[in-house]
């Protein structure tokens, strides 16, 4: 079980350094391009359910054809009854959309002064939001709510993935 976690710990810590660069890289391009100074301030970054979403990534589908296996084997056994059978191939499907709902949270995260710029795991821009758009009721049990366009935006603060990055951020907006 160890020999997992530091096989998915090491997957994710390449996961987040490659994402992280990948978007410096595209910021950077774009600030040459657009010659604008929004950057030129002190910015921060982090990222936000990429250890969950990676887990959920590599292990959901495997388990989710074992508990589907285990549904389609209840067929050739008498004695296993079809609420057994039900049920696993109801685990099934939860393992298939945890998965799926976990890669999308995966986020990245720039902020300085004057807000949040949310991304997604591809580096594609998903939304702005103010500093004036959030305060501390925004924040509660290790997850910070941030509303824009009537969608909610989730940041999880996982000590496995950002814990540190994620104090910082708070500290900054002195949400804590």
């Amino acid at each position: 079980m160890a020999l997992l976690e530091q096989m998915v710990q090491t997957a994710v810590n390449h996961a987040l350094q490659h994402v992280v660069e990948q978007v410096l890289q595209t910021q950077s391009e774009k600030q040459k391009k657009e010659n604008i100074s929004l950057y030129a301030e002190d910015i921060h970054s982090l990222v936000s359910g990429y250890y969950n979403g990676i887990c959920a990534k590599v292990l959901c589908p495997i388990f989710a054809v074992v508990l589907a296996g285990l549904a389609l084997i209840g067929f050739f056994v008498d004695n296993m009854g079809a609420s057994l059978q039900l049920f696993f191939a109801a685990m099934a499907i939860c393992c298939i959309w945890w998965a799926v709902h976990s890669v999308r949270s995966m986020y990245v995260i720039t902020y300085w002064s004057k807000g949040i710029l949310i991304k997604d795991r591809k580096g594609k821009e998903l939304t702005f939001v103010s500093r004036v758009e959030f305060g501390r009721e925004n924040y509660r049990r290790n997850r910070l709510k941030l509303v824009s366009h009537g969608k909610t935006y989730t940041l999880l603060r996982d000590f496995h993935d950002n814990a540190r990055d994620m104090d910082q951020m708070l500290h900054f907006f002195e949400l804590i």
